[in-house]
């Protein structure tokens, strides 16, 4: 144990390997959840189907987590997330091979809903973020925001690119061909360098030795406790879990409503249907800076604190937009402008979990809150519709959404440490 603990102070700390493979695995499977905005302009014209047609589709992905979410948080927890994750995958690559046969809606439901959404409830948003967690503490949300960043690069480049090949070659050969690349690299690179947890392999989290953690506990008079864990039936009779919840679900289903709507939303204002992926482009290059700043300052100032200051600029910014938008200019700059601060719940949220809870029971703890959460997060893409229906316009949804995240707000300003946090508050210093 001492030799392990020499070498890891004196070389690379093996979590920043499982730190890269986290990342090629979320940034390269990321792009399949969004392949609605990336692939579906090309089906489109190839089928000869309207945007009404495929109305459900996306809907659809965004609320069977409600289902997926507790059995990714048990598979984490039983079969270990690197299991877990070679299942995600396998899910992201079927649904890509099969997309590229599709010929009727249903064929887009079963391959693209179903598929994708196993696949990213199982890789992307449990077993990645349990993982990352299980290695790194103080630094939790750093780590989380090099994941978003990265991810966020790639689909500003992947974007526009995999659209315009799409368009121009066809999107069959394309999907397929990127599924094939990305997605058996992944399963390589999971297969060989993941491991379950520090403790493993004889190390602490975030990488210190057995000396340095002796040296923090004799400074602090040797008053740390054993580091605590809440059982799933534990955590959910706290008033934090169920804030955590509500206040993920509203704040992520604003999100989702704006990304799985861009399209329409942009076409609506003015966009040209050819290059209305660029507003993607624009939110993800800035939203880059954004959640690298909420993963740094969420370990240095608190991720609740950080969290109630990009909810309240979020609103703000929503607010502005429903008085402001009316044209593909001005719908650009809303979402240039929220993607400095909508995306902090995917970076501080889930480590947020980890914190009150701890890390042994986290899977199965995240799996539920996830499920539940989605029944909000699954309705707002649907609204958004329902309201550009309704009122021949997205500006009310603007309004709606900004209302939602001074929801979020306030329950995210209630929720308290819990005595599990307290406890191992020690272990952060």
């Amino acid at each position: 144990m001492a030799e392990v603990s020499a070498a890891s102070k004196k070389g690379i700390f093996y979590g920043w390997w499982v730190v890269v493979v986290c990342c090629f695995v979320f940034m390269t499977g990321g792009i399949m959840s969004y392949a609605s905005t990336i692939f579906f302009p090309a089906m489109m014209k190839e089928m000869g189907w309207k945007p009404s047609d495929l109305s459900l589709v996306f809907s659809i992905l965004m609320w069977l987590p409600i289902v997926f979410s507790p059995l990714a948080g048990l598979l984490a927890d039983k079969i270990g997330c690197r299991k877990t994750l070679l299942a995600g995958i396998c899910c992201f690559l079927a649904s890509g091979l099969l997309m590229s046969t599709v010929s009727k809606v249903w064929h887009v439901i079963l391959y693209f809903s179903v598929l994708t959404s196993l696949g990213q409830t199982l890789a992307l948003s449990v077993a990645i973020q349990t993982l990352l967690r299980r290695w790194f503490m103080k630094k939790a949300g750093l780590v989380v925001s090099i994941q978003m960043v990265c991810s966020a690069i790639f689909q500003a480049i992947m974007f526009p690119t995999l659209n315009g090949l799409s368009m121009s070659m066809g999107f069959r050969p394309v999907i397929v061909k990127y599924v094939l690349i990305t997605q058996i690299i992944a399963m390589v690179l999971v297969f060989l360098l993941i491991k379950e947890t520090p403790e493993e392999m004889g190390l602490n989290m975030d990488g210190i030795t057995d000396e340095e953690k002796n040296k923090f506990m004799a400074a602090i008079g040797g008053q740390m406790m054993k580091e605590k864990n809440n059982t799933l039936g534990e955590a959910i009779k706290t008033p934090q879990f169920w804030f955590w919840v509500v206040s993920y679900g509203l704040w992520l289903g604003v999100l989702m409503g704006f990304m799985g709507n861009v399209t329409t939303i942009g076409i609506s204002y003015g966009y040209d249907p050819k290059s209305v992926g660029i507003i993607m482009t624009y939110f993800m290059a800035v939203s880059i800076v954004g959640r690298l700043m909420a993963g740094w300052l969420g370990d240095k100032l608190g991720k609740r604190n950080v969290l109630l200051v990009c909810a309240g600029a979020t609103a703000v910014i929503l607010l502005a937009g429903f008085f402001l938008v009316n044209s593909a200019t001005s719908v650009t700059i809303l979402y240039a402008c929220l993607g400095l601060f909508i995306m902090a719940p995917m970076v501080l949220m889930f480590p947020w979990i980890g914190d009150l809870y701890g890390r042994t029971n986290m899977g199965k703890i995240m799996g539920i809150a996830l499920g539940i959460g989605t029944v909000l997060v699954g309705a707002f893409p649907m609204l958004a519709g329902m309201i550009k229906t309704a009122t021949n316009s997205y500006t009310p949804f603007f309004g709606v959404s900004a209302a939602a995240i001074c929801l979020a707000f306030i329950l995210i300003f209630l929720i308290r440490p819990t005595e599990t946090q307290k406890n191992n508050m020690g272990l952060r210093k």
